[in-house]
Formats: C-alpha cells, structure tokens, sequence
C-alpha cells in the first residue's frame, strides 16, 4: 500500500505540474473519490493541469483519472472509517506537496 501512495504522491503531481503555470482549459473531471482529503488532491491536480500547454494535457488528464480511480479503489477497500484514515492522511500530505510547487493554485 505505501508503494501505491509514493507512486501516486511522486508521479502524478511530477507529470501534473511539470508545466504548471501556462495557459489552459479547464479541469480534467469532477468525480469524487469518496474521501473528501483526496477529492481535494484530485482538485489541485486538475487545477494545475489546467495550466498546462495542450499538448500535455491529455497525458496529465489520464494521470489523474488512474489517480482518482486508485483512490476511489482504496476507499471502497476501506470498510470503516479507521481504515480510511491512512489514505486520508496520505491525500492531505499530497496536497500539501503542491503548495511548494510553482505555478499550481
């Protein structure tokens, strides 16, 4: 499981703000997770993929969807909320990884 979280904490938001800061469209999707800490990770990914330059978006829109799913995954994994709170922890920890990335709101 903590493989699966470095992963996503190391490669989604590495392909996502490689060119944050640019013009763009708007985010990639609005499902939800299930967890509102990783919603809102998902959120900042969208919101700094946005920014990406178009011809990378599609790559950063994938990433995030296979993000949300294995997130959306864990959660239904998770039959109580202690088993949650991991993942919750984890997608709180991601999001504030973004903070110090230039360029992503």
């Amino acid at each position: 499981m903590k493989a699966l979280f470095l992963f996503l904490g190391l490669s989604a938001p590495l392909l996502v703000t490689a060119a944050c800061g640019r013009g763009g469209e708007g985010p990639a999707s609005h499902d939800k997770t299930g967890a509102p800490p990783c919603d809102a990770y998902v959120a900042r990914l969208e919101a700094c993929s946005a920014s990406a330059p178009a011809e990378l978006r599609e790559a950063h829109a994938a990433a995030i969807r296979e993000a949300r799913d294995r997130f959306e995954q864990k959660v239904e994994l998770a039959e109580t909320d202690p088993e949650r709170l991991p993942l919750e922890e984890t997608c709180k920890q991601l999001t504030d990884s973004l903070s110090e990335r230039a360029g992503c709101p």
